[in-house]
């Protein structure tokens, strides 16, 4: 079983990218429902502020890490003994469709633009011919009813939601709960990441970790908020988070 990380009270599973994988496929053959978020700095300040949002994450089945925030988040706090591997959400996606290309897998996608929704499946099928989308709904799509029969009529193992914090969040809570479900992902803006709609930073921006940054140039209207004030905000809760440690320790 892999070990949890504390990151102010949220506990995430420490993971490779090929034991995550690993981990939906067991939960897959099974049959066990399995609830997961990727959490970057973001959703983890938000959960903060409000004691019901918390309380939802905390009950996914599990919660790894999203980017480079939560990762050296865990070095400041446990230095060799902080994560694996840098995780984040996007880079995880091949390992799952690589997994659903392999079992032949039906797959579900709830969110993006309506722009990504229209292209997503001729995408996804170029690299994964064995994919069966079987559900395919932009975030304009708000009839939740429809969706949840539409998944218990076809029963995909894998669901991605994208339909931004906290919706996502509390909808696949609702759909892991009333659902005959077997795998469901919280992917944020990932579907449109994955249909190309939305171009990733330059491969050497990412492996430096300010793949952020690029967000914030390209779109500062609607990240300036996130990372000029929640990243400071961030750096003094780990900070306060790491004397506490040190109290509670001597």
């Amino acid at each position: 079983m892999n070990e949890k990380i504390n990151i102010l009270g949220f506990q995430f599973t420490n993971s490779t990218f090929e034991e995550l994988a690993e981990k939906v496929e067991e939960n897959i053959t099974k049959r066990q429902k399995y609830l997961i978020h990727n959490i970057n700095p973001y959703i983890l300040l938000e959960a903060l502020k409000r004691k019901s949002f918390y309380q939802l994450l905390i009950s996914f089945s599990d919660l790894y890490l999203d980017g480079i925030g939560i990762f050296i988040a865990a070095k400041i706090l446990y230095g060799k003994n902080s994560f694996k591997k840098k995780i984040t959400g996007t880079d995880l996606y091949p390992f799952l469709f690589r997994l659903a290309d392999q079992k032949k897998y039906d797959v579900f996608f709830w969110g993006g633009s309506e722009l990504a929704c229209s292209t997503i499946n001729s995408v996804l099928l170029k690299d994964y011919p064995n994919v069966n989308l079987v559900g395919n709904f932009s975030r304009n799509f708000n009839d939740i009813n429809y969706i949840k029969s539409q998944i218990n009529e076809f029963l995909p193992d894998m669901i991605f939601i994208g339909l931004g914090t906290p919706v996502q969040e509390n909808v696949s809570k609702d759909l892991f709960d009333c659902c005959n479900v077997k795998f469901i992902i919280c992917v944020g803006s990932g579907l449109d990441y994955i249909s190309g709609v939305y171009k990733r930073a330059p491969i050497i921006f990412r492996k430096i970790g300010i793949e952020w940054l690029v967000r914030l140039i390209y779109n500062p209207k609607q990240y300036w908020k996130r990372y000029l004030i929640g990243i400071p905000l961030f750096i003094f809760r780990i900070i306060k988070f790491k004397f506490s440690m040190k109290k509670e320790s001597n």
